[in-house]
């Protein structure tokens, strides 16, 4: 689906920027610029849904929004003029018309914002230099509790599909106590995955039964001795989220507790699988946790979990401060000699609530998502991150509730477009 950055960006720093528009500019000139803008927006949309090739329009008004930002409204005017002119004279390339996704009445604020704010990234943060990156996937089916309700079939027919889009790291959150169980079928997997060629990230998690610090540090060293030390992972994520994990166990610690915690651990990983690296993660509440930790020797990974826009970009101003805090830690991280991750990432965490799950799972929530992962990406070149991760895997077979509705489109090997755009983005961004 086209970006509609032509008319997006302009309505959005409408309003980001007007308290930086040069003053000496006439209010009548602004106003003209403006409601033109809004015209194009309808006109545009109206061909764009109908299937008209928009290249040159899009470009134009690209252009008009650079006039606009730098308070230039007479130039904006004309390539406005242009851009209408090539709307007018714009075509439908083969006479083929898109299907239009319908968005349900209860959703369309969170659709219009969140497609508004995702276009403007994609114009802002769209790197003029490529890095090259690796990307990895997180393997929900196979991971914490969902991987006791599922088969040895189902894993290899799903970790086939994260394999197809050319990510080199798999990660699995794995619980002792399922290892243990069924050890054949996990061993059976991550020797599937090594053969492949992929890197394995295995992640530490627990039964969410209750415990305080003390006794998790304890299964920690205990999860390091037997599992860690034995398959020998890539890469291994000591504590993700320890606000999660204080939730999931029932107790509470301090940031230096778990600091500590992590120190001893990290420590010991190094003794028993010297060349397995060693990382933490945490989400935008945890940034002084991830400070703390970029400061301990035996860490090699600082891992940001990021669900939504909050925090990540220049004009943020709430609850967490001001501005892209999240990409000061991140930065933070870097100057301390850290590889960072975005370790798992989604627009929303659907699992927050039912709402959500249903939301989640409609069908125009496949655009957004999409654009989601193309824009986290854009971020991570900018902080020079390491690895991008897309979390809710199963969205790159379908979009539904319904398990008989999945597993049929598993088998018949489908995809969605939030697939197609990830496997793009591996193709124009991974490290060869």
């Amino acid at each position: 689906m086209r970006k509609y950055v032509l008319v997006i960006i302009a309505l959005v720093l409408l309003s980001l920027l007007s308290g930086c528009i040069n003053r000496e500019t006439s209010a009548t000139t602004k106003d003209q610029v403006n409601n033109r803008l809004f015209e194009l927006q309808k006109q545009y949309q109206d061909k764009l849904s109908q299937g008209y090739e928009l290249n040159e329009t899009e470009n134009l008004g690209l252009k008009a929004n650079q006039a606009y930002k730098s308070g230039d409204y007479n130039l904006a005017s004309k390539y406005l003029d242009e851009a209408f002119q090539k709307l007018r004279e714009s075509k439908k390339p083969g006479g083929v018309t898109p299907a239009i996704v319908n968005v349900p009445n209860e959703y369309k604020d969170f659709n219009d914002k969140t497609t508004l704010w995702l276009d403007v990234k994609l114009a802002e943060w769209k790197p003029t230099e490529i890095k090259p990156m690796d990307f990895a996937v997180y393997d929900v089916f196979s991971s914490d509790d969902m991987f006791v309700k599922s088969n040895q079939e189902f894993d290899l027919k799903f970790l086939n599909i994260l394999e197809k889009t050319n990510a080199n790291i798999i990660v699995l959150y794995i619980r002792p106590n399922n290892y243990i169980s069924q050890k054949e079928r996990y061993d059976t997997l991550i020797k599937t995955i090594r053969t492949g060629g992929k890197k394995l990230f295995i992640g530490a998690r627990f039964d969410n039964t209750p415990m305080d610090l003390n006794k998790y540090e304890q299964e920690l060293t205990d999860y390091t001795k037997n599992i860690i030390a034995s398959i020998k992972p890539d890469y291994y994520g000591i504590l993700i989220e320890p606000s999660t994990m204080e939730t999931k166990h029932s107790f509470t610690a301090s940031d230096e507790e778990w600091i500590a915690t992590v120190e001893k651990i990290s420590e010991l990983s190094k003794q028993l699988s010297p060349n397995t690296k060693t990382a933490v993660a945490g989400h935008k509440q945890e940034l002084n946790f991830l400070q703390l930790a970029s400061n301990i020797n035996n860490v090699d990974i600082i891992g940001f979990n990021i669900y939504d826009m909050s925090g990540i970009y220049a004009e943020y101003s709430g609850y967490l401060g001001n501005g892209d805090v999240v990409g000061k830690t991140i930065d933070y991280a870097n100057s301390k000699g850290k590889e960072t991750w975005i370790l798992e990432t989604w627009v929303m965490d659907v699992t927050a609530s039912k709402d959500k799950q249903v939301m989640g799972s409609h069908e125009f929530m496949k655009t957004i998502d999409s654009k989601w992962i193309q824009v986290i990406t854009y971020y991570g070149q900018m902080h020079n991150m390491k690895v991008i991760t897309p979390f809710f895997t199963g969205k790159f077979v379908e979009y539904t509730d319904d398990s008989s509705l999945f597993i049929s489109s598993l088998n018949n090997n489908e995809h969605t477009q939030v697939y197609t755009s990830f496997k793009n983005l591996i193709q124009e961004f991974k490290v060869q």
